[in-house]
């Protein structure tokens, strides 16, 4: 299955001025709100103009902001996959990939469900199988994963 990822314009000029990071679920206090001022509401009828699109995999992680990157974290076809993007154009900085073996018993969706998370250079993800991974945020680089399904005996 195939999404796509539209960005306003709105958001991705706000993302190109010095401003706050969104750099987990539910924002920088998971409260889901934003301590940014000054946005612009006066939209046209029809909401901000796109930006820009991107085809995106399955999976219900929400896209985080940080460090000038939006970081999506999706599944697409047999792998997990970090994508660092420029928020302004859409383009992309960096990916990381790793193959999963997950599938959902319902067939619903086969993940990832959980929202990466960024601190302190870092950015974290679990995927649904269980990867637990840490990645450079500058470069996506593979800094340490563990198999947490496997390590807690968690059952197949």
């Amino acid at each position: 299955m195939t999404r796509t990822l539209a960005v306003g314009f709105a958001l991705a000029l706000a993302l190109t001025l010095p401003a706050a990071d969104w750099p987990q679920f539910l924002g920088p206090t998971r409260d889901g709100q934003s301590p940014e001022t000054k946005l612009n509401w006066d939209w046209p009828k029809d909401g901000p103009p796109v930006a820009w699109k991107l085809d995106v995999g399955s999976g219900w992680a929400s896209p985080v902001v940080a460090d000038g990157k939006v970081l999506l974290f999706h599944r697409v076809q047999d792998d997990e996959v970090l994508v660092a993007l420029d928020p302004e154009t859409g383009k992309e900085k960096w990916t990381a990939k790793y193959a999963t073996k997950y599938r959902d018993d319902f067939g619903f969706d086969n993940g990832p469900r959980a929202t990466p998370c960024v601190h302190d250079g870092k950015v974290f993800t679990l995927g649904a199988n269980g990867n637990l991974h840490a990645f450079d945020l500058a470069t996506g680089k593979v800094l340490w994963a563990r198999d947490v399904r496997d390590e807690y005996k968690a059952a197949k």
